[in-house]
């Protein structure tokens, strides 16, 4: 299995030089990933600090050589797809090829969708972010391709630039259940970022995937470990990558001496 640290970019890590401190500090404590929220509100009781994930993954990828990193997750629907498609492509061509996008339908905590008039009605979440995941592959793809659907409807475009990773990054959908959004990443993504399940749903979500792709190779299963960890309790499970979750808001002292002690 491998390890990733998560990081709230709140209070003190709000600061992409403090992230990017902490990422290079990972990669040579042997970690082998580092991930960032992406939140642009939070309950006013937790925090009102808050720094940009795309800031502070572009951070991490000039700052570090090896480890991979990514948004924990992004949700589409507060997000233009064609300014994320650009932001994707070029961090993933700024750090040689090591992004991975973390997708999910997002959560009204301190009123990051309501406040600003985004979507927050579950199903049309679930619609856009369908819609968002085929728009971000024909934009990777460097071809010509166009929608006629809303949301998201649009004449025919090409991006260029391609990613770095051919055909594209890979993306992991987050999951609170082994419902829909297992299927979604079993279609369209390399990864689960499995939330709340335990070593029974785990299996569950293991068994759609595999039901729909064939078999688990190439698949990611990402799951949340206490800091510093070792992972024991996903030992002989489908679990590729033990995510070590840290809390909002950030305890920074903790946080540096689980990654000055490396993984597991």
């Amino acid at each position: 299995m491998k390890h990733g640290i998560s990081l709230p970019p709140f209070g003190e890590l709000s600061d992409p030089v403090v992230v990017a401190d902490l990422a290079v500090r990972a990669e040579q404590a042997g970690w082998d990933g580092v991930f960032v929220w992406d939140h642009v509100m939070r309950p006013a009781d937790e925090t009102e600090v808050i720094g940009s994930p795309t800031v502070s993954l572009a951070a991490i990828a000039q700052a570090t050589s090896r480890v991979r990193f990514g948004a924990m997750v992004t949700p589409i629907t507060r997000r233009r797809p064609q300014v994320f498609a650009r932001e994707t492509v070029s961090l993933d061509r700024l750090s040689g090829g090591r992004l991975i996008v973390g997708l999910g339908l997002g959560v009204d905590r301190g009123g990051e969708l309501s406040a600003f008039g985004e979507v927050d009605e579950p199903r049309e979440m679930g619609r856009r972010l369908d819609a968002g995941v085929e728009f971000l592959l024909g934009a990777w793809s460097g071809e010509y391709f166009s929608r006629e659907e809303e949301p998201f409807a649009h004449g025919e475009v090409r991006f260029l630039p391609k990613p770095f990773q051919q055909p594209h990054p890979p993306i992991w959908f987050a999951a609170r259940g082994t419902g829909k959004p297992v299927r979604r990443a079993a279609r369209f993504g390399q990864g689960l970022d499995l939330i709340g399940l335990d070593r029974d749903g785990v299996d569950e979500a293991a068994a759609i995937v595999r039901e729909h792709r064939g078999s688990l190779d190439g698949f990611d299963f990402v799951c949340p470990v206490d800091p510093g960890s070792d992972g024991a309790q996903w030992a002989d499970s489908p679990v590729t990558w033990c995510m070590h979750e840290f809390a909002s808001p950030p305890d920074v002292a903790l946080i540096e001496r689980v990654v000055a002690d490396g993984p597991g």
